[in-house]
């Protein structure tokens, strides 16, 4: 792994054979260069030389994401709306379901958090499997985009993706948020099945789609590692 020393910070450097510019990104776990990977070197340092001061400032104000309780009466996100996890005696199989705006865990005892974090993220991909497939789908047909393969995985710094062979991705933690920001997600990865760049005309694309696409991208500024499981 390839590190730049800065001025009292790190910055650590990944580089990709799809991107076509260089990115910064900050958050409490420090700041990380995302680059092609046929630019050189020094314009990456050449570029924290000249942000230093800012990224000091940036990665002075990162804070870490509130740690997630998973415990009876805790709180958990699903579309946009917090439920709060209800203990309901079951003799059965410890399983999940949302009811009477609580998300309702069925088992004959209070699980472990363990327990309780395994289940709530069975829950979360199979809701994910089922919403963001019938809205990509939905979107697909509106947009007369028709991808090869629609799935959901686990990302750790990405919400979807698309490659050259039409098939989109999305992080099935994103089930968490508001419908209208799943919907950019799912615009913004069809609209690569046209542009499989972040080119202006990609950009009019997901602009003709989703007018409001800057709100959503400072959403997940703000909000987005709140997702993270």
């Amino acid at each position: 792994m390839t590190i730049i020393q800065g001025d009292g910070f790190e910055v650590k450097i990944i580089r990709s054979r799809r991107r076509k510019s260089l990115s910064l990104q900050i958050s409490h776990e420090g700041a990380t260069i995302r680059m092609p990977h046929t630019l050189a070197l020094r314009e990456a340092e050449a570029f924290v030389d000249k942000k230093s001061r800012w990224i000091k400032q940036k990665l002075a104000q990162a804070t870490p994401p509130l740690e997630r309780q998973y415990s009876i009466g805790g709180t958990h996100a699903y579309l946009g709306e917090n439920y709060p996890l209800v203990h309901i005696p079951h003799a059965g199989k410890a399983a999940l379901s949302l009811a009477d705006n609580q998300l309702q865990l069925h088992s004959k005892t209070p699980p472990t958090p363990e327990a309780i974090k395994r289940l709530l993220i069975n829950w979360y991909r199979q809701q994910a499997d089922n919403h963001i497939t019938l809205r990509t789908q939905h979107f697909a047909d509106i947009m007369a985009l028709q991808p090869t393969k629609i799935s959901t995985r686990t990302y750790k710094a990405r919400w979807g993706s698309c490659n050259a062979r039409g098939e989109v991705q999305f992080n099935w933690q994103l089930i968490q948020a508001p419908i209208e920001v799943i919907d950019y997600v799912i615009i913004h990865e069809l609209s690569h099945l046209k542009h499989l760049n972040h080119s202006a005309d990609f950009w009019q694309q997901v602009d003709q789609y989703y007018p409001n696409y800057k709100t959503a991208r400072l959403w997940f500024k703000q909000y987005g590692a709140q997702l993270l499981l």
